[in-house]
Order: C-alpha cells, then structure tokens, then sequence
C-alpha cells in the first residue's frame, strides 16, 4: 500500500511539473506617470501672480518621466499564465526655478519633484498567439512624491535641497491596476506596454511648500492631496531560463 501511495506521489508530482513550467525573467523599462498634481501647480501659480519683484516665473509641474527595474516569475500553461512581480520605479520631474529682484540682488529659487515607489504585483496572461500575450493584473504600490526647495542668490553656487514633506519611499502606499501587452520577439526577449493607474490611498499636503513660496497667504485648500494618475511603461524583458 505504501509503495502505492508512493507511486500516485510521484506520478502527480511528474505530472504537474509537465503541465506547469516556470520561467523567470528581467526587465528595465521607461515610464510617463500623469500623476495629480494640481494642489502643488497651485501653490507655483499663486506665487507667479503675487510675487511683485518676479522676474522669471516658475514652471508648474507636468508629467513625470522615469525608468523601472523588475523581476519576476511565469508559470506557464498551454494556453495561459500567471505571475508573481517585484519592482522598483523611479519617476523624476527635473527642476522648476523662478528668479526675483530682492533690493537689488538677483536670486533663484528651486523645485526639484522625484516620484520613487516599490511594487509587489501579480498578473493573469492569456497567450493570444505564439507572439503576443496579454493580460492584467494589479500591484501594491510603496512610495510618494518628494517635493525638496531651495532658494539663494543667484550670484553663489546652488546650496543643497531641503526636503519640503519630509517623504522617504515608503511614506504613502498605493495599488496599481494594470493592462500588460507582451509582443514576444523571440523565446528569451519579450516587449511589454504597460498602461496602469497609480491609486494613491493615503493622503498628503502642499502646506509646507506653500508656507515656504507664499508666505501665510493661500490659493486654496491644500490639504487631503492624493497624488493619483494614469501612466505608461515600456519594458524589455529577458527570459533568465527560457527553452531555446
């Protein structure tokens, strides 16, 4: 009976290593994150308007261009899949500066936005032909959109940024539902267009950055910010153990 038993073991065993095979890969991609950032544009709007000595204004903020690293793994059907995904996603809006005259001396002011977040996702592949794949699936998000300011005479070196909301990569968490369309090249490289849309859970504010721009004056409310949005990668991914 034991050697029985044995035998069933290891025949399903067999049989679902045949049925199932798992593959992992690599990726580097590129990224445009349309996230919310219309609180943050007010603030740099208000201080355009009201700013009496302004001599070069300030750039609101637009999209957010980055880059992202991941690594995950298939298992793989006949007709279809599923994976498992790690991920680290970098997005950076570049520096807005304005320039005023203050008795005679010109200065500068800096916003430099970053856009760093870490991502556990999960996906369900259906393998339209032999080359191409598409699937959705859904991650969670850790990270927040780092806003740091500086303002100096324009006539001496740059000082160092100081951070405006004190944010670090995992001072907001959010998921990122996801549409992933895989045109498989060949059997060990594959690219991968990924729309998604970053939901924001928790909440922050533009209080400090506006307190540091304008002073005790307002546009608005600006507290209860979700920095949400739609965005796109593009991915090239590297099958690490592919059958050739």
């Amino acid at each position: 009976m034991k050697k029985i038993v044995l035998i069933l073991l290891l025949t399903s065993s067999l049989c679902y290593s045949q049925r199932t095979r798992k593959t992992y890969y690599g990726s580097v991609g590129l990224g445009i994150s349309f996230i919310n950032t219309t609180e943050i544009n007010s603030v740099i709007n208000f201080y355009n308007q009201t700013k009496t000595n302004l001599i070069k204004p300030m750039n609101t903020i637009g999209p957010l261009l980055g880059f992202n690293f991941l690594f995950g793994a298939n298992f793989v059907k006949e007709d279809y899949y599923w994976n498992a995904e790690m991920g680290f996603y970098f997005n950076y809006i570049g520096k807005k500066s304005s320039e005023t005259l203050d008795g005679g001396v010109k200065k500068t002011t800096d916003i430099l936005a970053k856009y760093p977040f870490f991502s556990l996702a999960g996906h369900y592949f259906i393998k339209a032909s032999r080359t191409f794949d598409v699937g959705g699936g859904i991650g969670f998000a850790m990270g927040t959109l780092s806003v740091q300011y500086r303002s100096y005479p324009s006539a001496i070196s740059p000082p160092a940024y100081i951070s405006v909301n004190n944010a670090n990569l995992f001072s907001d968490v959010g998921i990122t539902p996801d549409l992933v369309f895989n045109f498989n090249l060949s059997k060990t490289f594959t690219i991968s267009a990924r729309p998604f849309y970053y939901l924001m859970l928790t909440k922050q504010n533009a209080t400090a950055l506006n307190a540091l721009l304008n002073g005790s004056s307002s546009p608005g409310n600006l507290n209860n910010i979700r920095y949400s949005g739609p965005g796109i990668n593009l991915n090239f991914l590297f099958k690490l153990n592919a059958r050739r």
